[in-house]
């Protein structure tokens, strides 16, 4: 119990340590369609301004960022059930929100796609995004995505959303869960690369 509470207060101490305030005129460069290794995504990670995006987004819940990028990701989505990369639960304690479902909340607005989150859920323990060697990020996520119902994916097409593609290995996982469960990925899209 003391360990959470600890957690959090030390959570949120460096949240307001590194984003003290809510940034929100950054000189965002227009969205393109770019693809890598068949992920898509509208943004270069490398931009400066790009990098304070999408740290609002995922560390202060900046609603105004999380409107523009579903509204950009809009334009490029195909046909098929949007799926959010789901967060793991420590993740989710930590931030409070689910960063890709807020994304896809936003971009269903101006498209007709149906949404699919939690159709497939993350049972990951440790916290992927701070393993920095390729090798070990690729095998931490190996098992640990598992669908929460066959028949919401068997003979349906899909669409995977995440935020920021790095090395592709938890769409590649599920990706995996979905065609082993008789569904289809016609498109993986991210916010940036």
């Amino acid at each position: 119990m003391w360990n959470l509470i600890i957690r959090g207060f030390y959570t949120d101490f460096i949240k307001k340590l590194l984003f003290p305030v809510r940034v929100e005129n950054i000189d965002i460069p227009r969205s393109r369609l770019m693809i890598k290794n068949n992920i898509h995504y509208i943004y270069q990670y490398k931009n400066q301004n790009v990098r304070l995006m999408i740290h609002q987004i995922k560390f202060s819940n900046n609603r105004s960022y999380i409107k523009m990028v579903g509204k950009e990701l809009s334009k490029h989505i195909k046909d098929g059930i949007i799926i959010p990369v789901p967060q793991t639960k420590s993740r989710l304690r930590e931030r409070g929100y689910d960063v890709t479902h807020s994304i896809l909340k936003e971009t269903k607005k101006h498209v007709d796609n149906k949404d699919g989150y939690g159709v497939v859920k993350n049972i990951r323990k440790d916290v992927q995004s701070q393993i920095k060697d390729k090798t070990k990020r690729i095998k931490s996520v190996r098992g640990t995505i598992k669908v929460t119902d066959i028949n919401k994916i068997k003979g349906n097409t899909f669409i995977i959303l995440d935020d920021v593609f790095t090395t592709g290995s938890t769409i590649n996982e599920i990706k995996k869960a979905i065609e082993e469960n008789g569904g289809k990925v016609s498109m993986c899209i991210c916010v940036a690369h």
